[in-house]
């Protein structure tokens, strides 16, 4: 799992948003419960401007982390950016 994320955030990183959206799908079908894939989607997600998703599967991520992970502040501000975004894009 983790190699699909890695592969995600270069393509992400290259602007190749699709391509970094289709290969975290991917990975969410073998592992329903990979908090980091479901993160990173949700980045990928508001890149591509789609803030409702986004918002489900940044919120998914730290439904499925621990109270005490360290990953959960960085995605609680992912959730909070992305729920401003979508505010923006309704009016």
């Amino acid at each position: 799992m983790p190699i699909h994320v890695n592969l995600a955030i270069v393509h992400a990183r290259k602007k190749e948003f699709a391509k970094a959206e289709r290969v975290l799908r991917n990975a969410l079908t073998i592992d329903k419960k990979y908090p980091r894939a479901h993160a990173v989607l949700g980045a990928v997600l508001m890149d591509l401007g789609q803030f409702s998703e986004a918002e489900a599967s940044t919120q998914a991520a730290l439904d499925l982390l621990p109270p005490d992970d360290p990953m959960r502040p960085g995605i609680e501000k992912q959730l909070a950016i992305c729920r401003q975004l979508q505010k923006q894009e309704s009016r």
